[in-house]
């Protein structure tokens, strides 16, 4: 049975309340949708804490507080906003007068964004990285933060006293080493145990691979001051200390380019620029310095 209700006056369609001011909507005995006397609605819930409550009628009580929507479930929860493949998914928060921040999921380019004040400030790509501050993709980089002020920090991290700000595992989760905060120093540091090691020899020559190593002054090219700087080039040391230098001579990678949207627009090749530990070279110095003390030694006797 089909059943119409028509409003053929000015003053619409309205469902008038008993004197207890409450209104449900029934489906086969039982009440699906409940408007209590405050106003607040509940579908699936008799007693409904917000403005929506959405429930399933398990037992316990969310708590309200200052919310608008409560959404219950057995398992999991979700609120799912749909939209055609080249537009967006959008979640807005305003204030009076206008949108001030929202959620956002855009379908063409398959990615989050969040923004504050009207303008984007995060977003997490369709292979997975965080930008922070840019929308410019980095290949190699699953988070990316760049500030734009000068009175701002890239990132701030705080911990409690002698606790690590950052820890390193490796992929079988064995700790590699740690950022560590004591007082007012930082520690870097890289795992040295002993039980992490294996033929251990102490009888290696330094002084003759020491020698091999060219120090040289330089500046940066990006540098406008030309600042000269001590340092090494990378690929002069890469056979005398290998560990202390990532990356191979003149290699190039393949990434992708993207639009001021974020859309990719093509690809480039780039140089994949060699990179350098220099603290590795501390155990090739000290092994030198005790190699001369030895001889000195021996002059003197």
């Amino acid at each position: 049975m089909t059943v119409k209700i028509n409003a053929d006056t000015s003053d619409g369609l309205k469902f008038v309340s008993d004197t207890s001011g409450e209104i449900d909507l029934q489906a086969n005995g039982s009440t699906k949708v409940h408007m209590a006397s405050d106003g607040k609605v509940g579908i699936g819930e008799t007693a409904p804490l917000t403005k929506l409550h959405i429930g399933t009628g398990v037992a316990f009580t969310p708590d309200a507080g200052t919310d608008q929507l409560i959404v219950e479930n057995n398992g999991n929860s979700a609120i799912q906003l749909v939209a055609n493949t080249s537009s967006k998914s959008e979640i807005m928060f305003s204030d009076t007068t206008r949108n001030v921040g929202g959620l956002s999921y855009d379908h063409g380019s398959n990615f989050v964004q969040f923004n504050t004040n009207s303008s984007e400030r995060m977003r997490i790509n369709s292979v997975g990285q965080l930008q922070i501050g840019t929308t410019v993709e980095r290949n190699n980089s699953f988070v990316c933060i760049k500030s734009d002020s000068t009175n701002q920090n890239g990132m701030e991290i705080r911990t409690h006293a002698n606790n690590d700000a950052i820890r390193f595992y490796s992929s079988d989760s064995t700790s590699a080493g740690a950022v560590t905060v004591n007082g007012s120093s930082t520690t870097y540091s890289t795992s040295s145990d002993y039980r992490l090691k294996e033929n251990v020899d102490y009888t290696f020559d330094a002084t003759t691979r020491l020698k091999q190593l060219k120090p040289c002054r330089f500046n940066w090219i990006a540098d406008d001051t030309n600042t000269a700087l001590d340092g090494f080039i990378a690929h002069e040391v890469s056979s005398i200390v290998p560990e202390s230098i990532i990356g191979e001579k003149d290699a190039t990678k393949v990434q992708d380019v993207f639009d001021s949207d974020g859309v990719k627009t093509g690809t480039e090749t780039v140089p994949e620029y060699q990179g350098i530990d220099q603290s590795k070279l501390v155990p090739l110095l000290v092994k030198t310095i005790q190699e001369l003390e030895a001889r000195i030694t021996a002059l003197e006797s």
